[in-house]
């Protein structure tokens, strides 16, 4: 049995956006290499597969992610089999057991250690984002040319907006009034005012917030344009913003986590992480988030609420 096109025939009649069908099948594809199988007979030995993912996967968010993908499983392969229900019954209590260390591990709101390691200093942001721009040269004759463009373009994106890592798809056009926007594509937009805007419109929650339109910091507009060019002098089929180093193939979340790890290792000595970048842009808030709950929790409700209540042109005493 093909399972792969089994299941992708499955998700593309759920409503999921393509970066979750994608997970689901890079989820499944890890899952075989990691039993060395062609089959999903590892979802009958409930005990002996969770051992296995924990000695293979030591974060508990990426283990919660493959029991998510083993309980799709049985979902398409197995509904309402009651010999299998008990394997699925076994992953469920499992799930609960991670999801429960999830919530308190997030509720302590300390760092992980790993996080603590993969974090940066101002002083190391800046010498990365120095490197890279000297590496940049004036004149763009080769693809190590445009990937050293590309390179400081997608750490200066980070810097600036810590989006999550599906802004690596986007495609990069310039501003046409007629222009249509596929909303199954994210856009980094050059307009002829020399300013940059990122159009959101597939991401991980754009069900909840729909399309967001971001500026982009204006410095970065020759560059853009410069890569926008390059690109066209190279006759490439595609519109996409960012390539791998072929120049070919558009680059993809896995390997933008790749390359962003790389960089911090070869400049400042040290991995660092797209994740920890957004961990330590929303830390530099927290001493405003315990204020703000500590002032919800004396006035008997919620933070949410709490927003709600607060008004920026009331007088205050």
């Amino acid at each position: 049995m093909n399972y792969e096109k089994e299941i992708k025939e499955y998700l593309d009649t759920q409503d999921m956006s393509i970066n979750t069908i994608k997970g689901y099948i890079s989820g499944f594809n890890s899952l075989q290499k990691l039993f060395n199988t062609t089959n999903i007979e590892y979802i009958k030995t409930p005990d002996t597969t969770i051992k296995k993912i924990e000695e293979a996967y030591p974060k508990e968010n990426v283990i919660s992610t493959k029991i998510n993908t083993i309980l799709l499983l049985f979902k398409i392969f197995y509904l309402d089999d009651k010999d299998y229900e008990k394997y699925k019954k076994k992953f469920i209590k499992y799930r609960k057991t991670i999801i429960a260390s999830i919530k308190e591990g997030y509720a302590t709101h300390e760092a992980t250690e790993t996080q603590k390691e993969k974090a940066i200093t101002e002083e190391e942001n800046d010498k990365i984002i120095k490197v890279l721009k000297d590496r940049i040269k004036y004149a763009t004759k080769s693809s190590m040319d445009i990937i050293n463009i590309r390179n400081y373009l997608i750490y200066s994106f980070i810097n600036v907006l810590h989006t999550r890592g599906d802004f690596i798809t986007s495609k990069l056009v310039k501003f046409k009034t007629k222009f249509k926007y596929d909303p199954e594509y994210n856009y980094i937009v050059i307009y002829k005012d020399k300013s940059i805007k990122y159009i959101q419109n597939n991401y991980k929650t754009k069900d909840t917030y729909g399309q967001k339109i971001h500026s982009i910091n204006s410095d970065l507009y020759k560059l853009f344009l410069k890569l926008y060019n390059a690109y066209r002098k190279l006759e490439l089929d595609t519109d996409f913003a960012f390539y791998q180093d072929n120049m070919m193939t558009p680059m993809n979340p896995k390997n933008l986590s790749y390359l962003y790890s790389k960089l911090g290792l070869d400049i400042i000595g040290h991995k660092i992480s797209l994740q920890v970048a957004r961990v330590q842009n929303a830390s530099e808030d927290y001493d405003i988030f315990e204020a703000v709950r500590e002032k919800a929790e004396k006035q008997g409700h919620s933070m949410d609420t709490h927003y709600m209540y607060a008004k920026k042109d009331i007088i205050k005493k």
